[in-house]
Parts: C-alpha cells; structure tokens; sequence
C-alpha cells in the first residue's frame, strides 16, 4: 500500500520539477515482489518487501536518473 506521495523537501532547479517522494508498506505480513506503477511520472518501482516492511523511495524529476531507496526522513541508505 502506498502511504505517502509527494515532492522532496530539498529545493530543486532541476528541469522537470521536484523530485518526488513514495513511501509504501507491505500490508499482509507475507512478503514478497511488488510493482509500484506511476502514470503521473511515468515510472514504476519493482522491489522485494518483507513482511510488514516500510519503504522510502526518492523518483527523481529525471526519467534517466534511477530511483533511490531513502530512509524514512529522506536521508540516502
């Protein structure tokens, strides 16, 4: 489940805006591969969760840049 969606709180000039920020948890208590789509960026985040897991993930304003894995105040891992 995705439980936050919203820009960094980092100032950007970067061409295309913002970078934005998803948070999600993993709600069944099973684990497993999830497949995050976003049509608003279009990008999608594929990643391995654990069993009640939250994630932070960085989707940078560049569709050429990779998204980032970040901690839960948006500090890179």
């Amino acid at each position: 489940m995705v439980t936050a969606f919203k820009g960094t709180e980092d100032a950007t000039d970067a061409p295309g805006g913002a970078d934005l920020v998803v948070r999600a948890v993993e709600t069944r208590g099973e684990g497993g591969r999830s497949r995050i789509e976003l049509p608003v960026v279009g990008r999608t985040i594929e990643e391995d969760f654990g069993p009640s897991q939250l994630r932070t993930f960085v989707v940078p304003a560049d569709p050429a840049a990779p998204i980032r894995e970040v901690d839960l105040i948006e500090r890179p891992l």
